[in-house]
Parts: C-alpha cells; sequence; structure tokens
C-alpha cells in the first residue's frame, strides 16, 4: 500500500521527519505510531495552537488536540470546520466559556443533543448560533423562537429544517420586516396562503423573493415575468417554462434577456431574435448555449465582440468546420477557447504548432492530443502558468514529470503531486520538499492512495466471498453438503 511506503519513509527518519508529512500520516497510523507523532506534532503551546487553527488539518489530529482539555486550543477547535462531533461533546463537557459555547451552538458538526444541552436562554450569541446552523433540530428552533433577535429569525427563515408551521410563525411576528417576510417566501417549505400573499404584495423584495421561490406555481411566474420591476421579472425568467416566453417582449429589461439566452429550452424564433441583440452579454450567453443550432452559431462565430466568439469555441456543440475557423481567429482569447477543448483532434491541434500566446499555450499544455515534444517545450516556458498546463495535462509522460518536479513555483509542484501518473517514488522525494504545502500533500495523496488500495483489496476479497458463497450454495442444492464441510465456506 502507499501508506505504507509512506510510513517506511517515516521510519527511516529516526525522529527527524518533516511534521508537515507527519500530520498526513497522522489518520492511518496505529496508536503507538501515533504517541511518536504527537510527540512532534504537539511539542509546544504554540504548535498546539497551530495545528488547531491550520484549515487542512486532519480530524484525527483534531481529535487528539481535543484530548488534551485545553481551553485556548478548545476555542480554535469549536471553531474549526473539520472539527468531528465526537470532539465537540467533549469540549462542551469541560468547557463553560461563552465564546466556545457560541462556537459548538454554530458548528455544523455538533449533534442534536449537544445542541439541545447548550444553555440558549442564558446567552443570546448560543441563540443565534442554533438560528444558523443547518444541524439544529426544528423542534429545538420551536423552543428559540420567543428569545431571538430579528437577525436570528431571519437565519431561522432561510434554515433548512423549517417547515410551513415555523414559516408562518416567522411571517406574523415580522411585522414591518420586510427583509424577513422575504425569507420566508424563498424557503422551499413556505405554506400556499403566504405565497399567494405574496404575489400580491407591493413590496417587490417579497415578490421577487417569491420568483425565487423553488415551488412557486407557472401560473404565478407567468405573472411575475410581467412585473414592472426589471429585477422581479428577471428572478421569474430563471425558472417559467419556456413556452411562457413566447407571450413576453423581447424587448425586455437586459438581464432578464441575459437569462433567457442561458435556457436550453428556448423556442426557435426567441433564439433567432436573441443573437442579434444588442447587448453583447445577451449574445455571448447564447454562444455558449448547447442548444443554439449550427447555424445561428455559424452567425455569432463572425460577431465583432471576442467573447461572443470565444463563447461559440467553448460550447459542446459547435460543429468541426467553425472550430477550425475560431482556431485561426486574430484574437488569442478566441484561439485559446479552441485549444483548451477537450474534444479536438490530433488535425485541429496541430493548427497551434506556433502560436506562442500565453493563452493558447495554456490550452495546448493541458490538451491530451498534444504531441510530446511540444509537452516539451511548453514545459521550459518562462511562464509559471504555461508551465502548469503541462502539469495537468493527463497524458504528460512520466519523464516529463520527474523534470517538472524541479519547477521552481511551489503550487506548480503541488500539483504535479496529484497527478495521477506521478510515480510513487516521485512523490517520495517531494516528502522531503521545502515547500510545507508540497510536503503535506505527497504525504496526503499517499494516504489516499494507500485507503483506495485497501478499498479496493477489500472489495475483491468480498466478491471473491460471495462467489465462494454462491458456489457453496448451488453446489450444496445439487449435492446436499453441509455449509460448514464446503472448502470456501468462511
Amino acid at each position: 500500500m502507499q501508506f505504507t511506503a509512506l510510513g517506511d519513509w517515516l521510519s527511516s527518519q529516526e525522529g527527524s521527519f518533516n511534521i508537515h508529512v507527519a500530520a498526513a500520516f497522522h489518520e492511518v497510523a496505529d496508536d503507538e505510531q501515533r504517541q511518536v507523532l504527537e510527540a512532534s506534532l504537539f511539542a509546544t503551546p504554540r504548535a498546539r495552537l497551530r495545528w488547531a487553527g491550520e484549515i487542512y488539518t486532519p480530524p484525527s489530529i483534531l481529535e487528539a488536540l481535543a484530548r488534551r482539555d485545553e481551553a485556548r486550543l478548545n476555542l480554535r477547535l469549536a471553531r474549526h470546520p473539520r472539527t468531528p462531533g465526537s470532539s465537540l461533546l467533549r469540549i462542551l463537557r469541560v468547557s463553560d466559556d461563552p465564546g466556545i459555547l457560541a462556537a459548538l451552538a454554530a458548528h455544523p458538526n455538533s449533534p442534536a443533543q449537544l445542541l439541545r444541552d447548550l444553555p440558549w436562554g442564558q446567552q443570546p450569541p448560543i441563540r443565534s448560533g442554533l438560528a444558523g446552523n443547518p444541524a439544529c433540530p426544528l423542534d429545538l428552533l420551536y423552543t428559540i423562537l420567543p428569545e431571538t433577535t430579528m437577525v436570528d429569525r431571519k437565519r431561522m427563515a432561510a434554515h433548512p429544517a423549517a417547515d410551513g408551521a415555523l414559516l408562518q410563525k416567522l411571517w406574523e411576528v415580522a411585522g414591518d420586516d420586510v427583509y424577513l417576510r422575504g425569507e420566508v417566501i424563498a424557503n422551499s417549505a413556505c405554506p400556499p396562503g403566504l405565497l399567494a400573499a405574496a404575489l400580491a404584495s407591493d413590496v417587490p423584495l417579497i415578490r421577487r423573493k417569491l420568483a425565487e421561490n423553488a415551488n412557486v406555481s407557472t401560473q404565478a411566474l407567468i405573472t411575475l415575468l410581467r412585473d414592472p420591476v426589471p429585477e422581479v421579472r428577471a428572478a421569474a425568467a430563471r425558472q417559467v417554462p419556456s413556452e411562457a416566453f413566447e407571450d413576453v417582449d423581447c424587448e425586455d429589461f437586459n438581464t432578464v434577456r441575459r437569462i433567457k439566452a442561458r435556457r436550453h429550452d428556448l423556442p426557435a424564433d426567441l433564439i433567432a431574435q436573441l443573437a442579434t441583440d444588442s447587448d453583447s452579454w445577451v449574445r455571448r450567453w447564447l454562444a455558449r448555449n448547447p442548444a443554439v443550432p449550427a447555424e445561428i452559431l455559424a452567425a455569432l462565430a463572425k460577431d465583432p465582440e471576442r467573447e461572443v466568439r470565444r463563447g461559440v469555441a467553448r460550447n459542446p456543440a459547435c460543429p468541426t468546420d467553425l472550430l477550425f475557423q475560431l482556431a485561426r481567429d486574430p484574437e488569442p482569447w478566441v484561439r485559446a477557447g479552441v485549444s483548451f477543448r477537450t474534444d479536438i483532434d490530433e488535425d485541429l491541434i496541430a493548427l497551434f504548432e506556433h502560436d506562442e500566446e500565453i493563452d493558447v499555450l495554456s490550452g495546448v499544455g493541458r490538451n491530451a492530443v498534444t504531441p510530446p515534444e511540444w509537452l516539451e517545450r511548453i514545459a521550459e516556458h518562462a511562464n509559471a502558468d504555461v508551465r502548469r498546463s503541462v502539469i495537468l495535462n493527463p497524458r504528460t509522460p512520466r519523464y516529463l514529470l520527474r523534470r517538472l518536479a524541479e519547477d521552481p513555483y511551489p503550487f506548480n509542484r503541488v500539483c504535479l503531486v496529484k497527478h495521477p501518473a506521478a510515480p510513487i517514488d516521485l512523490i517520495l522525494e517531494l516528502l522531503a520538499d521545502a515547500e510545507p504545502q508540497v510536503c503535506f500533500t505527497a504525504a496526503t495523496m499517499l494516504v489516499s492512495g494507500g485507503r483506495k488500495a485497501a478499498r479496493k483489496q477489500e472489495a475483491a476479497s468480498s466478491s471473491e466471498w460471495k462467489a465462494c458463497r454462491r458456489s457453496q450454495v448451488t453446489n450444496s442444492e445439487i449435492s446436499g453438503e453441509n455449509a460448514h464441510e464446503n472448502p470456501c465456506a468462511g
């Protein structure tokens, strides 16, 4: 397994291993190995605080830190997005700090029982955290409602667990607060009676929020599509069925037309209208729309705006003859739109053999059909982004990956570690990289690869066992053998 190779590498370091490599290996290490690793990782209070705050710290390290029951650590752990629920429970048992309790109330990994045990009645920050926490159970939202502020209630109105009855209560207590009522109307669980009230509302914000509701009726959307306020019409245009557009003037607010241009269910006459729209953003969105017919794309490929022509080049439905045309476009940005496509062949990529524009080269370097000798040349480019394109190419030869392992730009080396063809010995070499992010990523990839190998081996063993069991049943039916006498059993 790859993490076995990592473990062997750590053992060979005689206590001088890189702490970032140790952090990545911690999750798969056994208890004895973890003790050795933690002695280095947690050597000083400053080091412990650092690991409690690093965004990439593995959950296993966060768990180990929580077991130390240190107040400053617990505050950071309560705020860390990867801290496991079991560790959060432990922190609650040993802490009564208001800041920590508020962080636990807002943490999405907090178990429901932890949230119910918090002293929300005494501290407004705890109630605020609960109101916006997607993990907060519905019954607790009902319980804290009378004590919440208007800001808290806006969070509750957008809560994924909110039901129709809670939203009705929030609507009633909102009074003149149109923003709270708007959040209530936008929630997909909003009851039909409130949706009807929103349609008749004289407040544009509420009508716009209604248009954004996933459960709004088609008839309501058609009504909102004729709303006097452009922002309301734009929101309705995102959801209304295409046939409703036939009754709406195309000379509408430009934001509405831009939204129309993105849809894949437009009638042919509306597509033709939008193709000649005065707003270049409308034509740009239409150029990227795979539902647009070839003849319209051909017209857009001659558009004076380069972004429109690039949109055609990036359109997955763009015909090959247009791609050849756009690959010769005077604008490098348009040609790059073709060079980045993953569905072009050797004949089309050949048009870029002598193109030295950075945008085009970045696409050529990433393209799987680019010849290796071109990749060698691009890998020597002075621009780090261009060199990275070769690293991101799934067909880059291993000898070239080894050469790029010495790239002076650290992020390029991080990307190289993640390459599916990067050999294990090269990744092991990068464990000693001077850049912490590189060596940590290398160790993480080795651990991840080892896990995949373990799961694959486990799945193969399971399949073999099931096959034996099927054979056992069949043989038993034929010969009357008992299961314990079958050599495949167990």
